[in-house]
């Protein structure tokens, strides 16, 4: 069977308050056409189907009369939510969804596993896909309360890793070993290539992680004996090295300035039972690229020149810009959308900062000692913190 790997559609995200919907209906339109083209068996969204836990009319809108093509088409889909997308709102939408065929998994039930693997019978052969949605770090808690609170911050994050292989490869031993056999899951490999979001104020792939402890699996940890592994989360797409092929996906768009230059992908993997997988890159076209001019004011109007169509972000390292430099670069690159300045100055103020690395919990504590907090207080306002960075990084929604 041939199947279509694709994620994080994060379809309704806005750049800099700008509305890409004709931009996301048309990468949408170009991976159904891939589809078809290359007649492939199934679709795999990996997660990130929406941008928010309460997507607007037009995305949903959209996500739906993209179902409705591909299904048209005999094409299985498989999707799930990622830590973008709300459980609740993917479970509601299931219903419909079923009715078409369309397989959808929105949690992970730890006492009703088989919930989480999907059978597709085609071609005179047989493929099950094993599901696992994100699953954020207070998975841990509900699961064995006792034992998360007696972890250190380094034993929880081993833990969370070590749970997940656990999951990974209950899942993978239920499936038939005569089928073709598929691990998908919105998560952490800890040894992926992340883009640096905090560049961008975008925590869409920002490695889960508080009081530095990173929340991820190990490469290590995945399963071996299998067919492929379909994975979403990281924007940049990209093989893991493996035993059996791995593969992020990547976003479906260039999404912030981090990401910009970034080709856009999709993965075909042709899968037989007991053979080896092939795996084809397919590069997606649409939608607009992103592209961050760098130099003085005149480096960058000349550069300028070279990009019409694209987005642009402009760095300026004149020492001393010109006056009113703003008002004139909007007026002569009308595709600018971001100015910013970066001269010695302020580089030299920014790595001052980067070398004290310190953790939100961190700093909310300096800021804390900073306005002269009650210290008989400090430990239960820590606690209460903590609790809701947590809801906040569980939820993410941007």
């Amino acid at each position: 069977m041939k199947i279509l790997h694709t994620s994080d559609w994060h379809i309704g995200k806005k750049l800099k308050g700008i509305d890409r919907i004709s931009e996301f209906q048309e990468v949408l339109n170009e991976i159904t056409e891939i589809a078809i083209n290359e007649k492939v068996d199934c679709i795999i969204v990996a997660g990130d189907i929406f941008d928010s836990y309460s997507p607007s009319t037009e995305a949903e809108k959209l996500f739906y009369k993209t179902m409705t093509a591909i299904n048209s088409h005999n094409i299985d889909i498989v999707l799930f939510p990622g830590n973008h997308d709300s459980p609740k709102k993917i479970e509601a939408m299931s219903i419909p969804l079923n009715e078409f065929g369309i397989h959808v998994v929105h949690e992970t039930n730890f006492d009703e596993l088989e919930n989480n693997i999907i059978t597709i019978e085609k071609n005179n052969e047989t493929l099950q896909i094993a599901v696992v949605p994100w699953l954020n770090e207070n998975t841990l808690a509900k699961i064995n309360p006792s034992k998360a609170i007696e972890q250190s911050r380094q034993e929880t994050g081993q833990m969370y890793g070590a749970l997940l292989e656990e999951l990974f490869t209950e899942l993978v031993n239920k499936l038939d070993s005569n089928a073709i056999r598929i691990l998908t899951s919105h998560v952490l490999i800890n040894e992926a290539i992340v883009r640096d979001a905090d560049q961008e104020n975008d925590i869409s792939e920002r490695r889960l992680s508080l009081d530095k402890v990173t929340y991820g699996v190990k490469s290590s940890q995945l399963p071996k004996q299998i067919n492929y592994t379909a994975l979403g989360h990281i924007h940049k797409p990209q093989a893991i090295m493996h035993d059996s092929p791995v593969h992020y996906a990547g976003s479906i768009l260039q999404f912030s300035f981090a990401e910009a230059e970034q080709q856009k992908v999709v993965y075909i993997a042709d899968c037989h039972a007991g053979e080896k997988t092939t795996v084809k890159t397919v590069h997606l076209t649409k939608g607009k690229m992103l592209k961050e001019l760098i130099g003085t004011y005149e480096d960058v109007l000349e550069q300028a020149s070279n990009y019409k169509s694209e987005y642009i972000k402009i760095t300026l390292t004149d020492e001393i810009p010109p006056k009113n430099y703003r008002t004139m670069l909007e007026a002569q690159i009308p595709n600018v959308i971001d100015i910013r300045i970066r001269n010695k100055n302020i580089q030299r103020v920014v790595d001052q900062d980067s070398r004290k690395q310190l953790s939100e919990l961190e700093l909310y504590k300096n800021w804390l000692h900073d306005t002269g907090s009650d210290t008989k207080l400090e430990k239960k306002k820590l606690a209460i913190f903590k609790q809701l960075f947590e809801e906040v990084k569980s939820n993410e929604t941007n």
